[in-house]
C-alpha cells in the first residue's frame, strides 16, 4: 500500500482509535493494539505512518517513529513487537555500572555489562545493544528480553513522556548467536533516522486528529476570527500535512537525504503544529504541557546542523 492510498484509506474510516471508543489508556494497551495493528511485513515507513495515524498521545506518538527507525537500520531484528537501542552508557560509577562488552564463555561469546536507557522497557521484546569487542571495536548486537541473563529495571519517574517506560538494562553472561552480531554499531545511522521517523509520526498524528475533529476547542470560531491569516483552518491544515507527510516519508526511504531538505521539512512541521495547537483543547490532558516537545524534539539540532553545512558551503 502507498503512503497516498494510505491516508485516503484513513479518511474514508471515521472511527479508528480516535472516537472515543478505543482511549489508548497506557503503554500496555498501546502495545496489544500495536500487534494487532501493524502487520510483520509492513515496510518501516509504513510502520511509523500507521502507529502515528492511530496514536493517541505524544508517547504513543514517539514509540511509533522509533520501531519505524529501529526497523529501517537494524532489518535483521525479528518480525513482530517491539525493539530498543541500548547505546546509552553510566559514567558515573562503572564499577556497578561497567560498561558493555563481548567476552568469552566457556561455550561461546558472551555479552556482560550494562546500558542506561531502554526505550519501552516494560514491553520491548527485542534490545539492539552497542559493545566493546574483545579487539576494543564497536559493535550491535540482538538480544532477545527473555533470554537468560537479561535483567531489564525501570525508572520512577521520568521527566519527559512519563507513559513512555524507560529502563536500565543489566546482561550477565548472555551468549550471543553468530547471527545477531552485527559488526557496525550503525549509532549514527540511528540517530539520522530516529529524527526523521518520529517526525512522520508526529504529522500523520495531527492529520489523524484533524480527520476526526474531536477535541476541538469550543471557541473555535473566536480563535480563528481572532488568529486570522496566522492559523491555518482544519481543511488547509489538512492539506499542508498530507503534502508533509508524503515528503518525510519519502524521506525515511532516502539515505542521501540532505540536513538541508530536513531542516525545511521540519520548519514546516513547526508551522503546522502552531496552528494545530490552536485549534485543539488539551486542557485535560495534563502531561500536554511537556510531552508537546515531542512535536520540535529533534528542530534545534536540525536547523543547527542546517546552518552549520550552510556557513561551511559559503566558505
Amino acid at each position: 500500500m502507498s503512503v497516498s492510498s494510505m491516508l485516503d484509506d484513513f479518511e474514508s474510516r471515521k472511527n479508528v482509535n480516535h472516537d472515543g471508543d478505543q482511549i489508548i489508556v497506557d503503554e500496555a494497551a498501546w502495545y496489544s493494539t500495536w500487534k494487532a495493528l501493524i502487520p510483520d511485513d509492513l515496510s518501516p515507513s509504513l510502520i511509523a505512518l500507521t502507529g502515528g495515524l492511530h496514536a493517541t498521545a505524544p508517547p504513543w506518538i514517539f514509540i511509533s517513529g522509533y520501531q519505524g527507525a529501529i526497523r529501517q537500520v537494524f532489518p535483521e531484528i525479528p518480525k513482530g513487537g517491539w525493539a530498543a537501542f541500548a547505546a546509552s552508557e553510566d559514567q558515573t560509577d562503572i564499577t556497578a555500572n561497567p560498561p558493555m562488552r563481548i567476552v568469552n564463555t566457556d561455550h561461546a561469546q558472551a555479552l556482560q555489562g550494562t546500558k542506561s536507557w531502554v526505550a519501552q522497557s516494560r514491553h520491548v521484546d527485542h534490545l539492539v545493544v552497542t559493545a566493546l569487542t574483545q579487539s576494543d571495536t564497536l559493535a550491535s548486537v540482538i538480544v532477545n528480553r527473555h533470554r537468560d541473563g537479561v535483567v531489564l529495571t525501570h525508572r520512577d519517574q521520568p521527566g519527559f513522556l512519563p507513559a513512555l517506560s524507560q529502563g536500565f538494562a543489566r546482561l550477565e553472561s548472555v551468549s550471543i548467536d553468530e547471527k545477531d552480531l552485527l559488526t557496525t554499531p550503525r549509532t549514527k545511522e540511528f540517530m539520522k533516522n530516529e529524527s526523521k521517523f518520529v517526525m512522520l509520526s508526529c504529522a500523520a498524528s495531527m492529520f489523524a486528529n484533524l480527520t476526526h475533529c474531536t477535541d476541538l476547542k469550543p471557541d473555535l470560531p473566536a480563535v480563528l476570527k481572532q488568529e486570522g491569516p496566522t492559523v491555518d483552518t482544519i481543511p488547509e491544515l489538512q492539506i499542508k500535512l498530507r503534502a508533509l507527510i508524503i515528503k518525510l516519508a519519502t524521506a525515511c526511504e532516502n539515505a542521501s537525504l540532505t540536513i538541508t531538505e530536513l531542516a525545511i521539512m521540519d520548519k514546516e512541521l513547526q508551522t503546522s503544529f502552531l496552528s494545530y495547537e490552536k485549534l485543539f483543547d488539551f486542557s485535560q490532558d495534563k502531561t500536554w504541557k511537556s510531552d508537546r516537545k515531542i512535536f520540535s524534539l529533534y528542530s534545534a539540532g536540525i536547523q543547527k546542523r542546517a546552518a552549520k553545512q550552510l556557513e561551511e558551503k559559503g566558505h
